[in-house]
């Protein structure tokens, strides 16, 4: 499974590096301007508001969230790996991309995978997650992975970002059911990936 770029949430809900822009109604007679809060202020301040997103990918193993993310950098950053660093920043280089939008953090492994290493959500995310204008962590579905989840959404929202859920269609179970609709997610991704068993498609 490869994202494709047609329809990009990383791009489109990462909007760290670009100012909200006016939406527009139309109505029988004309069309109004309705003017975002962020476009009323960077007008009357001169000063930008941004939007900052995280995305947590959620799925056992072998649901395709590695792969993805290696995708994705090989997509945005230009840069291909046959195996992705753990918990690496990377320059943005895509010619669509906003001009401010210049990095991107991903975790690869998911946090249950190296728990012996990262012994606590908060020592985790202290010492391992860096900051980036579009940050990328996972984890899995089942157990206990939900406070895992809860306890990284609240550190991504104390630094102000926006949290969307990305779920996959191989694996949404009742542990992937729970998750969405229990974490107040700002935005609910869902990635298509059947699970393939023809050798030519795989």
């Amino acid at each position: 499974m490869s994202p494709g770029l047609r329809s990009p949430p990383l791009l489109r809900c990462a909007q760290r590096g670009a100012a909200l822009q006016p939406r527009f109604l139309r109505t029988n007679r004309q069309v109004l301007n309705c003017r975002t809060t962020g476009e009323i202020l960077n007008h009357t301040t001169g000063r930008h508001m941004f939007s900052n997103w995280a995305y947590i990918l959620i799925g056992d193993n072998n649901t395709g969230k590695t792969s993805f993310q290696k995708y994705l950098v090989e997509a945005l950053c230009a840069a291909t790996y046959k195996r992705l660093p753990l918990n690496e920043v990377f320059q943005i280089a895509h010619h669509r991309a906003p001009k401010k939008l210049r990095t991107l953090f991903t975790a690869n492994r998911s946090y249950q995978e190296k728990i012996n290493d990262y012994k606590s959500i908060e020592n985790y995310f202290e010492n391992f997650v860096k900051d980036a204008d579009i940050v990328v962590v996972s984890s899995h579905s089942h157990g206990s992975s939900i406070t895992d989840i809860q306890q990284m959404f609240g550190q991504l929202t104390a630094k102000a970002y926006n949290v969307a859920g990305v779920f996959w269609s191989n694996d949404f179970g009742v542990d992937a059911i729970k998750i969405s609709s229990q974490v107040p997610w700002q935005e609910r991704l869902w990635i298509e990936n059947p699970v393939l068993t023809d050798a030519d498609s795989i």
